[in-house]
């Protein structure tokens, strides 16, 4: 046989076990169900990445604290729950926007995965509201946080 490269590629994929939905790993959209069979339109150079979860939904949980110092690593959980609050046993990415409380975009905004997301602060980073944009689940939405940084106080030394 002859590969064709320049041309779009149609493919249909069926499941062995049903009762899934179909996420696009690159969207967040639900695409489908494994109930039923996926087809999927696929152009040279280009593929399509599913995730099978047994629920409709899931959303991104976050928890972490309102508040953190100067010089202290401050870390959040991410995890995904599914309708019912359940924890669903999945890795997903998350994308992270941090700003400072003068609005530069830091270093640490980047796309992640679910777990455990650690913010370095620094002995001299801005005091004040950091505003941090979390955009996960399936379908993907957004949470903002806002993480108060509080100056560490600094020791005087002796006249």
């Amino acid at each position: 046989g002859t590969l064709v490269t320049e041309q779009s590629v149609t493919a249909t994929a069926t499941f062995r076990k049903p009762g899934a939905t179909l996420f696009d790993l690159l969207t967040g959209q639900r695409v489908g169900s494994t109930d039923d069979p996926f087809t999927v339109n696929l152009e040279p150079s280009a593929g399509q990445v599913l995730m099978a979860l047994p629920c409709r939904e899931v959303a991104l949980d976050i928890r972490g604290p309102k508040a953190g110092s100067q010089g202290e690593v401050v870390s959040f959980a991410l995890a995904l729950r599914d309708e019912r609050k359940q924890p669903v046993d999945a890795v997903a990415t998350v994308q992270i926007d941090v700003k400072t409380p003068s609005g530069r975009r830091s270093g640490y905004s980047n796309c992640y995965s679910t777990g455990e997301f650690r913010l370095p602060l620094g002995s001299n980073d801005e005091i004040g509201a950091w505003r941090l944009t979390f955009t996960g689940g399936f379908p993907r939405r957004t949470q903002r946080r806002t993480l108060k940084v509080i100056a560490v106080p600094t020791e005087r030394l002796p006249p």
